[in-house]
């Protein structure tokens, strides 16, 4: 038997509204995706708590969330520092940038002042930035993220999933539908420069032909744009946005790893779990 594999967890936010919308496109009533259930934070010791059921506005969220959770005791409540408490539920998106881009996310989370499995929950389940290091991640970008999925998310920590391979309930199809429009979608094609031709064309020179365009979109990952404006003259003449491109660095590395059982998983067990402790989300 043969099957896809795929790279990731494709779980989908409720929030994530452009993407929904565009799945909507090969399934208009979203029928593929299932829920995911309530996100589960799990300590070694085995302890469990459901993120179920908290408010959707921010501070009520917040004020539920410390009511109850077992990993944050009164006294170590009591040493949070307030002021650094109150730049989480004042966010602005202007302001946090202008005041927060230069100070790293590790050293914000030092002025906070939460406890250790405390601080994980907040990065790992609220921000979702269990792949980034704290200290390349600016506090603007770590607010911005604990704002975008919960603090002033209005629906929730919910996630859904497909009921099949991602590739097969949405990018085959999508690919299906682009052919049908006229679309020429060329799969397995390494671009090898991009250079201005006559009046606001552009000629992308590939190892499949060579293409006319009027506009074109570069949407790789860090190493293979970076290489791709090493060759391309026409891109680099844009002395500032080459400089920025070169400086472009990656996210730390990480395992993704799939085990293949002999039996059916406990029905259970929480479909996506964060383990404090560990370096990942199950």
């Amino acid at each position: 038997e043969t099957f896809r594999m795929e790279r990731s967890f494709p779980a989908v936010a409720r929030h994530y509204y452009n993407f929904r919308a565009l799945y909507r496109r090969v399934d208009p009533d979203l029928e593929s995706l299932r829920p995911l259930g309530d996100p589960t934070v799990l300590d070694e010791d085995g302890k469990a708590e459901v993120l179920s059921a908290l408010p959707t506005t921010a501070p009520l969220n917040v004020l539920a969330l410390l009511r109850r959770t077992a990993f944050l005791s009164m006294g170590e409540l009591r040493k949070i520092d307030v002021a650094t408490v109150r730049t989480l539920l004042t966010f602005d998106p202007q302001r946090n940038y202008a005041e927060h881009d230069t100070e790293t996310a590790a050293s914000f989370l030092d002025r906070l002042a939460l406890p250790t499995r405390a601080r994980q929950i907040l990065v790992r389940v609220f921000c979702r930035a269990d792949a980034h290091d704290e200290t390349n991640l600016s506090a603007a970008e770590l607010l911005s993220l604990l704002h975008s999925h919960f603090l002033g998310n209005p629906e929730g920590l919910a996630l859904d999933a497909p009921d099949e391979p991602i590739s097969d309930a949405f990018f085959s199809p999508i690919e299906r539908q682009l052919a049908q429009l006229g679309v020429n979608v060329l799969l397995g094609g390494a671009v090898d420069d991009v250079e201005h031709a006559r009046g606001d064309k552009l000629v992308v020179t590939a190892n499949t032909g060579t293409f006319e365009c009027d506009g074109l979109v570069i949407a790789l990952n860090v190493g293979g744009v970076q290489q791709l404006f090493s060759r391309s003259r026409h891109l680099r003449a844009d002395a500032d946005l080459a400089k920025n491109i070169a400086s472009l660095t990656t996210a730390p590395p990480f395992c993704v790893w799939r085990a293949f059982l002999d039996r059916s998983a406990d029905p259970a067990r929480p479909v996506y779990a964060s383990v404090l402790g560990r370096p990942a989300a199950l």
